[in-house]
């Protein structure tokens, strides 16, 4: 059994990404975003503090024994859409996953982890585009147009791969995958994470990275409220092959003091990434 997450910025083309490994059945088909396991490991995390500080052992009889129940809850959690789906391997995707995965390694180290990457400039020109149709729809503006505090967030996604004393986490349990490279050559990039961690798969066959995710959305019945939900966040490529035309868009979303103001600010990712 193999588990694997995406995990990223948000508007950092995890969808397509997550879309895209799925799309051999050696996977289970492309699920919705579930944030229960980044739940589990920070209440792991809470758990571990209280009974140091608060219950000194009185619930549970250690530190060890508080790993054990939580490791217990997710196994039981990955069991269970394993069997739902039929698959022998499980790959799921949680963006709020992203700062904390060397924590979830301490508490399960059996998952390892596709990181998708992105131009900060466009991840933040795609964040702003995502409010200005979040207000359209008359809903709750979900990214600000404060470009600094947006580095910020983008920053924190990341922070585990600046991490010093990650550095062995890093190289053996991630692979990051830049945005703008999968575009390029996709079976390249796939092939090579199927490499890296040792996957019997060739994606050499796969010409429509949607296709088999596409049949399985036609097969789920979403209601007029579910479908909408997603309105503000539907990207105008969404089901449709892979296109460099959303690469460099920042250009005409942002404006040069907001350009700069990104380099600046995501001067460690830009200059790690070579953007």
């Amino acid at each position: 059994m193999n588990i694997f997450y995406v995990v990223g910025s948000p508007r950092s083309g995890s969808t397509f990404i997550y879309n895209a490994i799925c799309s051999n059945d050696y996977f289970n088909y492309a699920l919705p975003e579930n944030h229960l396991v980044p739940s589990l490991v920070n209440f792991f995390i809470n758990q571990i503090q209280r009974n140091q500080e608060i219950e000194k052992n009185k619930i549970f009889n250690s530190n060890e024994d508080i790993k054990e129940y939580f490791n217990e809850c997710l196994d039981k959690f990955f069991k269970k859409i394993l069997k739902k789906y039929n698959s022998k391997n499980l790959i799921l995707k949680s963006i709020l996953f992203a700062p904390d995965i060397h924590f979830m390694d301490v508490l399960y180290p059996k998952v390892n982890y596709v990181m998708t990457i992105r131009d900060p400039k466009d991840i933040i020109a795609s964040m702003i585009n995502i409010s200005t149709k979040q207000k359209k729809y008359n809903k709750n503006i979900q990214y600000p147009r404060d470009v600094k505090k947006l580095c910020e967030f983008v920053n924190h996604k990341y922070r585990v791969l600046f991490n010093p004393n990650q550095k062995k986490f890093i190289q053996e349990k991630i692979f990051c995958i830049k945005y703008e490279d999968f575009i390029k050559n996709p079976k390249l990039i796939l092939n090579n994470f199927a490499k890296k961690f040792s996957l019997n798969i060739d994606y050499s066959n796969e010409d429509n990275f949607w296709k088999r995710n596409i049949m399985n959305e036609k097969n789920t019945k979403f209601n007029e409220d579910q479908t909408n939900f997603y309105l503000d966040y539907e990207s105008d490529l969404w089901g449709k092959p892979a296109s460099k035309s959303r690469i460099g868009v920042f250009k005409d979303l942002l404006s040069m003091q907001e350009i700069n103001a990104i380099n600046l600010h995501c001067k460690r990712i830009i200059d790690f990434f070579n953007y």
